[in-house]
């Protein structure tokens, strides 16, 4: 695995317009750079993918170019925006994103429970992303809480429902049958689960990894489950907590929880038959704008 400052370089410039700074964050897979355009000094965020990635994951490459593909289809202002990509002359695949600030749902989802006019304004947001990937016959398969990222409004004096949310990382979307995302084609075999175990929908670990719009929607409940109560929906972590959702009940919420009106929402996308949820992320919408009615 190359060492860190082996991918990009400070000072480095990218496709012309983009100036590398440092090193924000570093995964598995890549490393995020602070970064920002050369003519405006406009701060930029760039993804660098390891070269060694393939010996972990051979779909690994085609991931990373899907992510960038999809995402950049999807112009949504709930959708991180992807600005450009490239190869660098050392052949280091990048994706240049907009620089978002603020932090991720999964840095605050544990600390406390999270006030339900705040919970219902971060799932509508989420829901109107998926809408549009849907649409376009894209299923994300990955939401969870490391990829919705709470940006910080420019008013600062705005109430914290105000805040706009991304959705992050297409990287594990597949395209739907008969759906217009011709350029998202399966990288898994049949019956490889893909996703975040924890919160992949019941069916994709039963059902040899069946897609559809649905295995969103079942994620999106989980969030807005684990928002309101402040803990985790099911026991265990990994696969134990993938087995829990196949067999068990979710941890049964307070009394004070079960009797709000968005909680019978959230109870509908966590059913485990997909016969039993939602149809869409617009029905669960609507459902959501009329919770007093």
């Amino acid at each position: 695995m190359p060492r860190q400052d082996e991918l990009l370089k400070k000072g480095e410039i990218l496709n012309f317009e983009y100036v590398v700074k440092h090193v924000m964050a570093a995964g598995g897979y890549a490393l995020i750079y602070d970064a920002a355009r050369i003519e405006n000094d406009h701060p930029v965020v760039i993804k660098a993918l390891r070269k060694g990635v393939t010996e972990m994951d051979p779909n690994a490459n085609e991931r990373f170019e899907r992510e960038a593909k999809i995402a950049a289809h999807l112009d949504h202002p709930n959708i991180v925006q992807i600005l450009d990509v490239g190869v660098t002359e050392s052949n280091v695949q990048f994706i240049v994103l907009e620089r978002l600030f603020g932090y991720a749902l999964s840095q605050v989802i544990y600390l406390e429970p999270t006030p339900h006019e705040h919970v219902r304004q971060i799932l509508m947001q989420v829901l109107s992303a998926l809408t549009l990937a849907h649409d376009q016959g894209i299923v994300h398969r990955d939401i969870k809480p490391s990829n919705i990222y709470i940006c910080e409004p420019e008013d600062k004096n705005a109430a914290d429902h105000e805040y706009r949310i991304k959705v992050l990382d297409f990287g594990l979307s597949k395209g739907l049958w008969g759906g217009r995302a011709t350029f998202c084609q399966p990288l898994t075999m049949a019956g490889e689960s893909v996703g975040t175990p924890g919160y992949l929908a019941p069916e994709m670990l039963s059902d040899m990894g069946i897609t559809t719009p649905q295995v969103d929607l079942y994620a999106v409940g989980l969030l807005g489950y684990e928002m309101l109560t402040g803990t985790e929906a099911y026991s265990g972590t990994g696969v134990q907590r993938a087995y829990a959702q196949l067999t068990q009940d979710p941890k049964p919420p307070p009394k004070s929880i079960k009797q709000l009106p968005i909680f019978r929402v959230i109870k509908n996308l966590m059913e485990r038959d997909p016969s039993d949820r939602y149809i869409s992320a617009v029905e669960t919408i609507y459902d959501l704008e009329h919770l007093g009615d």
